[in-house]
């Protein structure tokens, strides 16, 4: 049910004459996802899933008892906000009856990829393994979707379809696909945001207003940072048209700030039903960030990665922004297994792969961000400033922004990278001696 709510509106985006292509990278997204699940569930890395994965389990489990009117016991549940702000209140377990907030009781404002597990319930026992499927079924879009943001940077149809292998190859979805967790569910819905976005900076729509405004909505739910990069990049070009004063580009960029408002209205509500409250829940947000980053050992809110960080900021800046920097474009670096050799029971190890395709892909990513950057049309901006502001965020709050957390960003990573191949071919048909003819019409 999830994969068609988001592949209906993918196809509906895409161009008329793309369609059949979509579908068929689709499919080829399907194969490769499942060959790879099967590999990764058969490693032992596997077993030592991250604490997280099991999280969103737990609190599944406990959506799904409070939908079945069950009584649930906040400290079995991992319900950290119901046993630090409500069980005072409302007792010792949270009831069928305590009209309570998702993200109050759970302790995240991300509760949305839980409550999409725990749809899953039912089905009994082997719940994970049908969640699994859905994961997988997510992960098969991606490919399509990294074909249509080439295509929307400028890619050509090779420089497209190297995107969407890529994005079929890439090993780091697969392995967060069956853990569970939400990277794929995410990745899913920022890329159709931004393929919704590149639309309505094309030509005004309402069916690419309404995908544009929902997506931005979930991504609140269920990856706040996400929307926020997005919302910051869509702000942007809106002053740039301001300060441009270019007619022309008022009626897009009019639509895309409506979709940022109404998507911001969608996800506040109805916890802020004014604007004022709006304002309020959305700032609460970054008053929770700000407190973990200055919490200390003990707390309830202290992130050891987070501690870490700011440990070695205030300790040494420049020797701290040089490794934030290192982190960001290498780590999880592959030749470590070179000093430490594969234990085969750690689950940091089943990312190495997908860090020497990121390695290998690095350089033609970088000459396509450069080559967006000098042309600098709206869509690029968009994606341009989506990268950036994603990269300043997690390096502020965790000094690097890599390994799963980059991954839900790699169809526009892998989009990059065509726009760059088909940089390197045109750099490569000009340096031909019998290439004249070409360049003249090129």
């Amino acid at each position: 049910m999830a994969a068609a709510t988001l592949m209906v509106p993918l196809l509906r985006i895409a161009p008329a004459n793309q369609r059949t292509t979509v579908f068929a990278w689709t499919l080829v997204g399907a194969v490769a996802y499942t060959a790879k699940h099967l590999l990764i569930i058969a490693l032992p890395q596997w077993t030592d899933a991250p604490s997280d994965a099991s999280g969103y389990v737990a609190h599944a489990e406990a959506l799904f008892l409070h939908w079945s009117a069950v009584p649930v016991d906040p400290d079995a549940y991992r319900l950290a906000g119901y046993s630090q702000d409500w069980a005072a209140a409302h007792g010792r377990f949270w009831a069928p009856h305590a009209q309570i907030p998702y993200t109050s009781v759970l302790g995240t404002s991300e509760w949305l990829y839980s409550a999409l597990l725990a749809l899953h319930l039912p089905i009994g026992p082997a719940w994970p393994a049908w969640a699994a499927g859905t994961n997988l079924l997510l992960a098969a879009m991606l490919p399509a979707t990294s074909w249509l943001l080439a295509i929307e940077l400028g890619a050509d149809r090779m420089g497209a379809a190297a995107a969407a292998a890529l994005m079929a190859i890439d090993p780091t979805t697969s392995v967060n696909a069956s853990w569970l967790l939400k990277d794929v569910f995410t990745a899913a819905v920022a890329a159709l945001a931004l393929l919704a976005a590149c639309h309505l900076l094309r030509r005004v729509s309402l069916q690419a207003m309404w995908i544009l405004t929902l997506t931005l909505a979930v991504l609140v739910a269920t990856r706040f940072v996400g929307f926020l990069a997005i919302a910051c990049a869509l702000a942007g070009l809106f002053l740039i048209g301001v300060v441009q004063h270019d007619k022309p580009r008022w009626a897009p960029l009019v639509a895309v700030g409506l979709s940022l408002v109404a998507a911001t209205g969608i996800a506040a509500y109805p916890l802020a039903p004014d604007p004022a409250q709006v304002i309020d829940t959305l700032l609460g947000r970054f008053d929770a960030a700000n407190t973990t980053m200055m919490a200390g050992a003990g707390e309830r809110a202290f992130d050891p990665s987070v501690g870490e960080w700011w440990s070695r900021l205030k300790d040494n800046p420049l020797l701290a922004m040089l490794q934030a920097v290192a982190r960001t474009l290498f780590a999880p670096y592959p030749w470590s297994i070179l000093q430490s050799p594969l234990t085969w029971d750690s689950h940091l190890e089943l990312y190495l792969p997908g860090s020497l395709v990121w390695l290998l892909c690095l350089p033609l990513i970088g000459i396509g961000l450069v080559h967006a950057a000098q042309r600098r049309s709206l869509r690029d901006l968009l994606c341009l400033g989506t990268v950036f502001a994603l990269a300043i965020a997690y390096i502020l709050m965790m000094g690097e922004w890599s390994t799963r957390q980059r991954a839900f960003m790699n169809p526009l990573f892998f989009a990059f990278f065509g726009l760059g191949l088909m940089q390197v071919k045109r750099w490569l048909s000009v340096r031909r001696p019998d290439s004249k003819a070409k360049v003249a019409y090129g």
